[in-house]
């Protein structure tokens, strides 16, 4: 296929989404952070690719993630341990997945809208909230209600919800992204916020007393990223005092 081909507009070019190769539905995907760059947004592709096909819409996939999240969160407690776990790491790895995934197919069939990634906002929000809530009983369960664990479950998620929340009202209020500089600084710290690995070492942590200090370290950092989301809003809407 011509690689002028305008892939956030492919009606348009009237191109079958179906005959889209898995490189060029690569390239609808928006850009990353390095762990879902190079893990989730490959396996993603593969679902999009196989949505094209059963005919499965941007908005059923969009809301279906919440199916693994329910599932793999409420293992947490009707499950024994380890299986619990293992079932809970295997269903946020799809749920994630899937909400990479989203874009891209609503891309390939010429249905992005604003509504569309409202409701992805609202399901990301539901997920993390459902995730961050059976995260926090469990883990005050499990090590019998050690305060370190459960604070820095806690502070791991209101700090990834209030990030969240940063990034939706920049969309709202339809502010200018800024590149993060190309440094290797900044790569690691995108690495250290990037939600596709916290989702995939999360429930290893979860194995060990001693997850509360990755948690808290983390919990710094994504306070930093809410710090600087809205500095910038600040800057580009002015002060309002």
């Amino acid at each position: 296929m011509s690689s002028s081909i305008d892939y956030h507009n492919v009606d348009n070019n009237k191109v079958d989404p179906k005959s889209l190769t898995l490189s060029e539905l690569k390239a609808l995907q928006t850009p990353g952070y390095l762990w879902t760059q190079y893990i989730n947004y490959n396996l993603a592709i593969l679902i999009t690719w196989l949505c094209l096909r059963i005919k499965v819409s941007a908005k059923w996939l969009t809301v279906s993630v919440l199916v693994p999240v329910v599932m793999g969160t409420g293992g947490l407690f009707l499950i024994s341990f380890p299986g619990n776990l293992i079932l809970f790491w295997i269903a946020i790895q799809l749920a994630y997945t899937i909400d990479c995934a989203d874009g891209s197919l609503a891309r390939a069939t010429n249905t992005a809208s604003p509504q569309g990634a409202y409701l992805d906002e609202m399901m990301d929000c539901c997920s993390l909230m459902i995730i961050g809530v059976g995260c926090i009983f469990f883990v005050y369960q499990r090590f019998e209600m050690n305060p370190y664990v459960t604070w820095s479950c806690v502070a791991f998620f209101s700090t990834r919800a209030l990030g969240y929340a940063a990034i939706f009202l920049q969309g709202r209020f339809k502010l200018q992204e800024r590149r993060p500089p190309k440094k290797l600084i900044s790569k690691i710290l995108g690495l250290c916020i990037d939600t596709g690995l916290w989702w995939f070492i999360l429930p290893l942590l979860m194995l060990t007393s001693l997850c509360w200090i990755p948690l808290t370290l983390i919990s710094i950092l994504q306070a930093g990223n809410v710090a600087r989301h809205i500095t910038r809003f600040f800057r580009q809407c002015g002060s309002p005092y």
